[in-house]
């Protein structure tokens, strides 16, 4: 009768070391393949909500104005809402958490608390620009005692250069000066550019939960250094978080704003 041989400790802890180089090859490539196919999800995303930008556009003959006292309050995307599908605003809620196009598959959410509320946006417009003027229009300085101000928005022939315009993006912006309200300070590219719904370069923030809220540091994380962004064009690109939020160059700075224009006369009080 035939004995079967049994594997020696030796043999055994061969097959394991094996098994283990084979593994260290394999789960590098296996996580730059799940990067990719998050990245391309991204890239759609942004594509069809640039889409639905150029819809409404095309509807309103100007860009979507930036939140003011209207009421109901209107966010960049309670109006795409119904360019992207046939929906009620008052169901807007319903509709963009459950639509995926709004939602970046490497977005890390965050627990909600208080007024920041629970729909979460992976992707931010550019409302305000670098501190000259984004898509989000123009405030009125003056208006009658008990009237809000006025909010004229960016006519669609007034955008100068709608190929190299910031439109949407990854939601993300930059401060030259962050600090929460418990007094720390954040410093450097992972810290001073955290997630925002208005995409843009800023003088100052402080306030409560910027840890939770802000999420230093994951623009880097996101798409390994990059972020996508869709043009006033629709076109969309990959963009470094260096060049979007830190470089300080007319060519960076240009993108941000409707004229075109680096307008350096602000650049002081940027990151």
């Amino acid at each position: 009768m035939m004995r079967r041989r049994a594997f020696t400790l030796v043999e055994l802890l061969v097959v394991i070391a094996i098994l283990a180089i084979l593994a260290s090859l394999l789960l590098p490539s296996l996580s730059s393949a799940r990067h990719r196919a998050r990245d391309a999800v991204c890239r759609s995303n942004v594509r069809q909500l640039g889409l639905a930008l150029s819809l409404y556009v095309a509807d309103h003959g100007s860009y979507i104005p930036r939140p003011h006292f209207e009421i109901p309050y209107l966010r960049w995307w309670d109006r795409l809402v119904p360019q992207i599908n046939s929906v009620r605003l008052e169901d807007w809620a319903a509709a963009t958490n459950r639509w995926s196009v709004f939602q970046c598959p490497a977005h890390r959410r965050y627990e909600a608390r208080g007024n920041h509320g629970t729909f979460q946006p992976s992707y931010g417009y550019n409302e305000y620009g670098a501190g000259a003027g984004g898509l989000g229009g123009e405030i009125s300085r003056f208006s009658r005692p008990g009237e809000a101000p006025t909010i004229y928005p960016v006519k669609d022939g007034a955008v100068r250069s709608p190929a190299s315009l910031y439109a949407l993006a990854d939601g993300f912006a930059a401060y030259k000066h962050l600090r929460n309200s418990g007094g720390r300070t954040y410093s450097g590219i992972a810290e001073k550019v955290g997630r925002s719904e208005s995409i843009g370069r800023f003088a100052g923030l402080e306030g409560d939960g910027l840890d939770e809220y802000f999420q230093p540091g994951e623009a880097v994380r996101r798409h390994q250094g990059r972020l996508n962004v869709v043009c006033a064009d629709g076109h969309v690109e990959a963009v470094s978080v260096t060049t979007l939020f830190l470089e300080k160059s007319d060519a960076a700075i240009r993108r941000w704003h409707v004229d075109d224009e680096p307008h350096r006369e602000v650049w002081d009080l940027l990151p």
